[in-house]
């Protein structure tokens, strides 16, 4: 694989199977943070001029050391990278991690451990309060909504090659995640036994 950054995105489009693995890691570790890959691919759209990431897959590192305030990447995910790689052709388009009981802000050192032109999805897990449909805020890029007794926030960020902006917040559209909680979807059915 090649060491140089690949091209910046200003989208990143997530899928039904890496949306789920990616709630069900935050949920899993919940009280402490969670980490993992995000794999796809990059897209140019020449109708619309825009540069998607694609999310198809997401992996979950299980040896990740974690802590409610971090999580550590453990040393053998670039032995991950490359099986991964080898297996499906996806690439390795950034990570994603969880901060339970907060924003889906990066802090600093989020920032700091971010590859140029990769891309970082942050889920902010906390408590249920009230129901809240699942939507996303076009002003703030927010993915949020309600599932089971948890409420998620999600962002998506980008390291940019700039000294005075280092992130930027991306698009993050997951069609998959708006149908929560539609008639079509039942949230509220028991789970087989």
């Amino acid at each position: 694989m090649s060491k140089r950054p690949a091209p910046p995105v200003s989208e990143a489009w997530l899928g039904e199977i890496p949306f789920i693995t990616i709630i069900a890691s935050s949920v899993e570790t919940y009280k402490k943070e969670c980490c993992g890959l995000l794999l796809g691919y990059r897209s140019w759209s020449h109708w619309d001029k825009t540069r998607r990431a694609i999310i198809e897959h997401a992996y979950q590192f299980q040896m990740s050391k974690r802590s409610r305030y971090s999580v550590t990447v453990p040393r053998q995910e670039s032995r991950c990278k490359d099986m991964i790689y080898k297996l499906s052709m996806f690439e390795p388009l950034g990570y994603f991690h969880s901060h339970p009981e907060s924003s889906p802000l990066p802090t600093k050192e989020d920032i700091e451990s971010m590859n140029v032109n990769d891309v970082e999805i942050i889920v902010a897990i906390k408590r249920k309060g009230r129901y809240v449909p699942w939507r996303y805020d076009l002003q703030k890029k927010i993915l949020s909504g309600v599932l089971g007794e948890f409420r998620f926030e999600i962002c998506a960020y980008t390291r940019t090659r700039s000294s005075d902006r280092p992130i930027k917040k991306i698009d993050l559209l997951c069609p998959f995640a708006l149908g929560i909680g539609s008639k079509y979807f039942d949230t509220q059915v028991s789970p087989p036994e």
